[in-house]
């Protein structure tokens, strides 16, 4: 039965190249305003922009909708007589057209926008009224749907909204006398050209407005990796500092400090050397040459992507290896380890198999193995195993099989330059890669340590 098991979850793992966030309503729990979780990102009209987060899924990830109605709109901008009126859906609309352009480009800065996550949307029929919702689509901001609407909110009452704004300052939106004001959700309403909305009281309208006359609130809706965000705002702050220091680096390595007692060896097969997130680091020797040798951690450290981007890289360029050489070597060792790691010229070989680049060679003291050499040093699948320390476990962003084991990145490209090749929770070393943005998988750094002061 485990092999079976195994063999499902390692089929999965593979289909995850084209998996995406989205609704899966069955695991909707309905909030509540009174004690729901909030969070501010972005701005519109320079006035910062407070979210609801409506559901974390199991990677981390939050579906976040805004928390007030921050413009009113026309769903769809069509005149009179055009026969687009006639068929009109969310995947056509002008709504969507401006909320995945012009308010996505001008509410989030750099940084943010690496941590918008486009997911899957499932545009569904109005199931009262019959009218189809049209295409599914692939979205990075869109609005709730007539389902969303009612899983994921208690009450009518915590799906009312007021406008982020003085409601004057909005072309033809009404509120109540209360403050509130309607919204428009992207299910059709009673026929193509009308679209249902939360009325200001929160009831959900089935029957609709007019999408081409009404201008309704606008929730935008999306998905956010904070883990993204943070990732991306420590590589670009330490980007300009690594490259100054690697430089200064290999001229002071010339003449290597070795103080013995900071790294423990046992067996010849173990070695004690630093600390990260409050636990002792163990490393697994896999190679000695003259006065060096070479450790990788025999556990995972942390989970995160190989980069934050949806672009073709390659190792010199992705963001694992700038926090490698940057916040995990600062976290994990004391300034007189950090003498002991040496800065080493690291071959990157392309995928052979897949035929894509490596990219340039690199010059790093911390680095990930590549494909050849987690061939090379393990001997057979069971032996690449690796289950992670506590630290990498928290949040639950890792992915851990119910042996307790995780997938590891390699710092070879896999099948195309935005994946990168893995070893997987079998120890089998998957050369198709993962997409370079998935953040569920673990890292294990490899260093080469002098073990002789070289003068």
């Amino acid at each position: 039965m485990k092999k079976i098991i195994a063999g499902v979850m390692s089929l999965i793992m593979l289909m995850s190249l084209a998996v995406l966030p989205g609704c899966n309503l069955a695991r909707a729990k309905p909030i509540s305003l009174a004690s729901c979780e909030t969070v501010v990102l972005g701005k519109y009209h320079d006035i910062d922009l407070e979210w609801i987060v409506l559901r974390t899924n199991e990677q981390g990830e939050k579906l976040l909708l805004s928390k007030y109605v921050i413009d009113a709109r026309l769903y769809n901008d069509l005149e009179p007589g055009d026969p687009g009126r006639d068929n009109q859906s969310w995947d056509t609309s002008t709504l969507r057209g401006w909320l995945n352009t012009d308010f996505i480009e001008n509410s989030f800065d750099e940084f943010e926008k690496k941590g918008i996550i486009q997911s899957y949307e499932a545009n569904g029929n109005n199931k009262k009224y019959h009218t189809k919702g049209g295409d599914n689509t692939y979205d990075n901001v869109f609005i709730l749907s007539i389902d969303e609407a009612k899983a994921y909110f208690a009450s009518d009452e915590d799906r009312k909204a007021k406008p982020l704004e003085d409601p004057a300052s909005y072309d033809e939106l009404w509120v109540d006398e209360d403050g509130y004001c309607s919204w428009w959700l992207r299910s059709p309403g009673c026929e193509a050209g009308y679209g249902a909305n939360v009325r200001s009281n929160g009831f959900v309208y089935l029957r609709g407005d007019d999408r081409n006359i009404f201008r309704l609130g606008v929730r935008p809706a999306m998905w956010v990796s904070f883990g993204r965000i943070d990732s991306a705002i420590i590589n670009e702050s330490l980007h300009a500092k690594y490259e100054k220091e690697r430089s200064e680096s290999i001229a002071a390595e010339r003449t290597v400090e070795v103080d013995l007692s900071l790294i423990r060896f046992v067996n010849g097969q173990t070695a004690y050397f630093g600390n990260y997130g409050g636990e002792k680091l163990v490393w697994k020797i896999l190679d000695k040459q003259d006065d060096k040798v070479l450790l990788v951690t025999s556990g995972i450290v942390f989970s995160t992507a190989y980069d934050f981007t949806e672009k073709d890289t390659t190792w010199e360029k992705c963001s694992l290896r700038n926090w490698l050489n940057n916040s995990f070597l600062n976290d994990a060792f004391s300034q007189e380890e950090r003498k002991m790691i040496l800065m080493t010229e690291i071959t990157n070989s392309g995928n052979k198999d897949k035929k894509v680049s490596g990219g340039n060679n690199t010059e790093d003291k911390v680095f990930l193995l590549s494909l050849d050499e987690a061939e090379t040093y393990f001997h057979g699948d069971s032996s690449r195993q690796t289950a992670a320390y506590s630290y990498a476990k928290k949040g639950n962003v890792l992915y851990v099989d119910e042996n307790g084991y995780s997938l590891w990145w390699l710092r070879t490209p896999g099948a195309t330059g935005s994946a990168a090749c893995y070893v997987d929770h079998l120890g089998r070393i998957q050369t198709g890669g993962m997409m370079n943005r998935f953040d569920y998988i673990g890292v294990r750094p490899a260093i080469w340590v002098a073990l002789k002061a070289n003068n």
